[in-house]
């Protein structure tokens, strides 16, 4: 569901074949961040907690994504529900971020982890 607010900064850019769901909980990106194409981002999720039950009939999870200012995300990579990305940071292409991340990381693989802060 596409049903919660999407908020850009100023100069924000996404590359041919971006897909973005904010769910319930939204999608806040600060000002100059850069999506190359294909960057997936969502912001919800179905809940889980019965094996017995469909996922449909178990409803959706909305916690959201924050996206800080003067971020690049490279192409390809996807952005989960409840992630945080600091400003100044780069995603590298193809990773999947699903946690929180502080300012200036440059973030990488599968799932994507610290492999070096920028001075």
């Amino acid at each position: 569901m596409t049903n919660g607010p999407l908020v850009t900064g100023e100069q924000c850019g996404f590359g041919t074949g971006c897909f973005v769901d904010p769910g319930s909980g939204g999608i806040r990106m600060g000002d100059h961040v850069i999506c190359g194409p294909n960057v997936a981002m969502i912001a919800t999720n179905y809940r889980y907690s019965s094996a017995t039950t469909l996922f449909e009939e178990q409803g959706l999870s909305s916690k959201g994504i924050t996206i800080g200012r003067n971020v690049w995300i490279g192409a390809n990579s996807v952005i989960l529900d409840g992630s945080a990305i600091g400003d100044n940071s780069i995603v590298v292409a193809s990773s999947l971020v699903n946690r929180r991340f502080p300012p200036n990381s440059i973030i990488q693989g599968n799932p994507a982890k610290v492999i070096a802060q920028r001075n």
